[in-house]
């Protein structure tokens, strides 16, 4: 599939202004875009609204070993290979089922 760096990503997502790709190998996440912080709202899960112009790592989830990973226009849902689901990003209408409408900066 991708190719970031060193990296071989084997699942890429798009969101609204964000992507997502998955290292096969390491189960790593990366995330990049939100261009600014009118349209990041965390759905790169690196904890701010700043925007990220090349993939970085999404370090909340090291070592959990990613296996699938779907962006929505502004949040982020990602499934490890524990079968836990976690989301990140806008959750104007509790789209990250979190119990409530705070948007979300790092994976929970």
């Amino acid at each position: 599939m991708g190719q970031v760096a060193d990296v071989q990503l084997s699942q890429i997502s798009c969101g609204e202004h964000h992507f997502a790709g998955v290292e096969q190998a390491e189960g790593r996440l990366f995330t990049w875009g939100g261009n600014s912080a009118l349209y990041n709202r965390g759905q790169c899960g690196h904890g701010d609204t700043k925007g990220c112009d090349q993939p970085k790592q999404v370090l909340k989830l090291e070592g959990h070993h990613i296996t699938k990973v779907v962006c929505g226009g502004y949040h982020t849902l990602v499934l490890n290979a524990a079968n836990e689901l976690y989301a990140f990003g806008s959750n104007q209408y509790g789209e990250c089922g979190a119990g409530d409408t705070q948007n979300i900066l790092n994976p929970v």
